[in-house]
């Protein structure tokens, strides 16, 4: 029977993207690895392994500091390794005995990788011995708590904000924040590329100037579990309102055009032109 290797890629933050490549990540093959016997994770020149018997448990954590969360690093409180990708979350894998890497080769007691366990379907093998000699060898299908709601894209088109929203099992989601309306969606399985409609509210609408709001995306499970977000910032500009600080050719009493520079404030576009004023953008 071949060994089935299982692969986790890392969830990777786009905006650290250049400073980790710098790092020689290579984002299409480093990640961790699981065999039957083995856990193995790389990420560019540095690699750890160990057996998944030297393995006593796993968590998922969340919301690390920035600074933390690119590449390679120690802890600063104990000898743990982190592989960083992102600051959203990640998993701490700990170890029944150190594990050695070129970083330190006293060893490391913990290793947390910023991958997903939620995204690819999990199982552990299992075999189960009866009283009377009777064996059962099966994969036992393992579920993850707490996973997380993810922003997989976003884009702002006119008034609304149209993000892409993926989660791991039925439930609420909703999106809201500061001038924006508070909208929800019920789903009724987990969906990959859940789309979420979030308008201007009127107080949004009124802002005569771009705009840069973070919006928050909640999810409720439909289980009794606990609720969890994931926050993005978005930038725009209000689409009945437009921002003119440039010169405008304005038509004068006698019909002939006249240059003018406009104050910096916002223009209704339902009333930039009127029968006596055309303004040129």
């Amino acid at each position: 029977m071949g060994v089935t290797t299982r692969r986790f890629g890392y969830a990777i933050d786009k905006r650290y993207l250049p400073v980790l490549l710098l790092m020689l990540l290579r984002p299409s093959h480093d990640g961790v690895a699981l065999t039957d016997e083995d856990f193995v994770a790389t990420f560019g020149l540095v690699k750890i392994s160990t057996s998944r018997a030297n393995i006593t448990g796993a968590h998922i954590t969340r919301n690390y500091r920035w600074w933390t969360a690119c590449g390679i690093r120690m802890s600063y409180v104990d000898d743990g390794l982190t592989f960083g990708t992102n600051r959203d979350g990640g998993v701490c894998i700990h170890f029944a005995e150190k594990v050695r890497s070129p970083v330190r080769r006293s060893g490391h007691s913990a290793l947390t990788a910023n991958g997903s366990l939620c995204i690819n379907p999990l199982s552990m093998p299992t075999t189960l011995i009866g009283q009377n000699g009777f064996k059962v060898t099966q994969q036992t299908k393992i579920t993850v708590a707490s996973c997380g709601v993810r922003i997989a894209g976003k884009k702002v088109v006119g008034n609304t904000a149209y993000i892409t929203v993926q989660t791991y099992s039925a439930g609420r989601i909703s999106g809201s924040g500061s001038n924006l309306k508070t909208v929800y969606r019920k789903l009724g399985k987990a969906e990959k590329t859940a789309t979420l409609k979030v308008p201007l509210s009127n107080g949004g609408l009124r802002r005569g100037r771009p705009l840069k709001v973070k919006l928050r995306v909640g999810f409720v499970p439909k289980t009794k579990s606990v609720g969890n977000s994931a926050s993005t910032t978005l930038r725009g500009t209000p689409a009945i309102c437009e921002i003119i600080a440039a010169r405008s050719s304005i038509v004068n009493s006698s019909g002939l055009p006249m240059l003018t520079t406009l104050p910096l404030r916002a223009f209704p576009l339902a009333s930039r032109t009127t029968p006596s004023t055309r303004s040129v953008i």
